[in-house]
């Protein structure tokens, strides 16, 4: 065994990875972009450390292969035609305006860095502490894939300190139809593990932040306020470094610029200042447009993801364009029926990578199709979901909150919710017609039912954990024993038949 571990190692992953070495397994190499001391510890001395920031920065990209001596074949580009796909979808979130030809070489180069790299490292098993949405380790996933690598992700869920792990993030594996079929609902609970159900029916912590600062965000902003905000951003930027007060371009620090040549952080600091303002319009613009909703009229609930985040991007797949997964509902409902649209309040925060994903003309397409209404963005979530047939979303938290309340989802994406067969996920029109005709025969009870066989089900799938340090200090658990229960989790799973599966095969 020979384990990749990629992505943000910071404290709690770290004690993580050290926690896998003390149960054997053979930790080989860290790829992030950190400079952690906590690397440095003996523990970890047969680990090589591979500065991430090498991947993220074009200069840096380009000068990857230079002196290898290889080329890729058109052959092998077009069995990573997908994973192209991929890295250009998500790299929009890093870059302003650089060109999809640009963006093309990126790919390649990395490409061709990885295939190598995977190829002649022996190693066996690659974990990522999310699903990849970095650009860089998009192309590392995919090239893993591709050498049968067993590849473990982790994803963040609703309930609270669970951490969900696929092994490939882009296929759903249901709960079968014929699943503890006949036991009651008691019967089944004795199933799940006690605390896992416990805590997924407790409020979540994650909502109840997330909730938080959706208020604030909608709070009202003035002129001043977004001055005021410029103009502390530019006292730390010049304070930060003589040089950047010297005028000396560098490279942006931020997620929007990452892919962009080096510039002036004033530059990149006017262009967060000018979103701001332009998100403030936008927000004018898309209030005129929102109407309440009629209590008498039966419909879908659909909530807006916020855009670009891995929710969509790569999760969502083609439904990334969020405007097709609203036609898509449109055209399958029945008659007499609406899709109640409602924007994440996040997308106006004005945050400067979020600018090419919103515009007048997007909600204008969205308000233009039958049967579609948008909703005041402040509106009352729980009391739309009671309200609704069903909710609807790429990979949002509203499809676990309406299960919660007795209300199937139609899912367009993959979320770590997805096996429960209560959510239906759609991939076309035919999809959405069939989910449709079955949740109009869908109870309250079969929905509960259906959460209870999706935990006994998923329950070794669902470890405990964060997928952060910032999470894990939030929690009511201390850091050691988040990392603690993520390693022991993570040490199951990479045996070369699952442990748990071992206890139920025997």
């Amino acid at each position: 065994m020979s384990v990749i571990f990629v992505g943000a190692l910071d404290d709690y992953f770290v004690k993580v990875a050290e926690e896998l070495i003390k149960r054997g397994v053979a930790v080989s190499c860290f790829l992030d972009r950190f400079d952690n001391p906590a690397k440095k510890k003996p523990v970890f001395k047969n680990v090589q450390d591979i500065d991430a920031r090498q991947f993220m920065y074009p200069e840096h990209i380009f000068a990857l292969n230079q002196h290898t001596g290889e080329v890729l074949s058109e052959e092998t580009l077009r069995v990573f035609e997908h994973a192209e796909s991929v890295f250009l979808s998500i790299t929009d979130r890093f870059s302003i305006s650089l060109s999809v030809i640009v963006r093309k070489m990126l790919f390649r180069e990395l490409l061709l860095h990885f295939y190598h790299f995977i190829r002649k490292g022996g190693y066996t098993h690659i974990i990522f502490p999310n699903a990849p949405h970095g650009g860089w380790n998009s192309v590392l996933y995919f090239v893993a894939k591709h050498f049968g690598l067993r590849t473990l992700v982790l994803e963040y869920t609703r309930i609270n300190d669970r951490m969900v792990v696929w092994e490939d993030y882009e296929s759903v594996k249901k709960v079968p139809v014929d699943f503890l079929q006949g036991e009651d609902q008691a019967t089944i609970v004795a199933r799940i593990d006690e605390e896992l159900y416990r805590e997924a029916f407790r409020e979540s912590e994650w909502l109840k932040d997330s909730n938080r600062v959706n208020v604030a965000t909608l709070q009202p902003r003035g002129l001043v306020s977004y001055a005021l905000a410029y103009a502390q951003e530019a006292v730390r930027v010049l304070g930060s470094d003589w040089r950047l007060a010297a005028g000396q371009p560098t490279y942006a620090g931020r997620a929007p610029m990452f892919l962009n040549e080096p510039q002036h952080p004033l530059v990149t600091a006017t262009r967060a200042f000018l979103a701001r303002r332009q998100y403030q319009r936008l927000r004018r613009f898309y209030d005129h447009l929102a109407r309440p909703a009629p209590a008498e009229a039966p419909y879908v609930l659909y909530f807006l993801n916020y855009q670009p985040e891995k929710t969509t991007t790569p999760l969502g797949g083609v439904f990334d364009d969020q405007i097709l997964a609203v036609r898509t509902l449109a055209e399958a409902l029945p008659s007499g029926w609406h899709v109640y649209v409602k924007e994440h309040p996040r997308q106006f925060s004005g945050v400067l990578d979020s600018a090419p994903f919103r515009s007048e003309a997007f909600y204008r397409r969205l308000a233009a199709l039958p049967q579609v209404q948008l909703l005041p963005v402040d509106s009352d979530a729980l009391a739309l979901i009671d309200g609704a047939v069903c909710t609807a979303t790429v990979t949002g938290s509203v499809g676990w909150q309406g299960m919660l309340a007795g209300k199937p989802c139609i899912l367009f994406g993959v979320s770590w919710y997805s096996p429960c067969r209560s959510c239906y996920n759609v991939k076309s029109l035919t999809d959405v017609k069939a989910a449709l005709a079955d949740i109009a025969h869908t109870t309250p009870v079969q929905v509960k039912e259906d959460l209870l066989k999706y935990l006994a089900f998923a329950q070794h799938d669902l470890l405990l954990g964060s997928n952060n340090e910032t999470f894990a200090r939030r929690s009511r658990r201390s850091l050691n024993e988040l990392a603690v229960g993520l390693a022991k989790g993570l040490f199951a799973r990479l045996a070369p038949q699952p442990l748990y599966e071992k206890q139920y095969t025997a």
